[in-house]
């Protein structure tokens, strides 16, 4: 498995790819494969991907306790 280099990032680099701020705005740079995303963006990707497990969630038909027993 590939290692992600993570850390404190200064502001040699860079800026995130997401949101453009630079890394002595935020907690924490990841950068991987030429990207960078700071902490914030992870959280809201985060919080999106949630409410579309959510979404589904709800939608999913769970069967009946007792409907797979003949």
């Amino acid at each position: 498995m590939r290692r992600m280099s993570c850390g404190r990032s200064s502001m040699a680099d860079g800026n995130c790819s997401f949101c453009g701020k630079a890394a002595s705005q935020v907690f924490r740079i990841i950068s991987s494969n030429g990207a960078k995303i700071c902490n914030e963006c992870v959280g809201r990707c985060a919080d999106m991907i949630a409410d579309e497990y959510r979404k589904v969630a709800k939608d999913v038909q769970f069967p009946e306790k007792g409907d797979d027993e003949t």
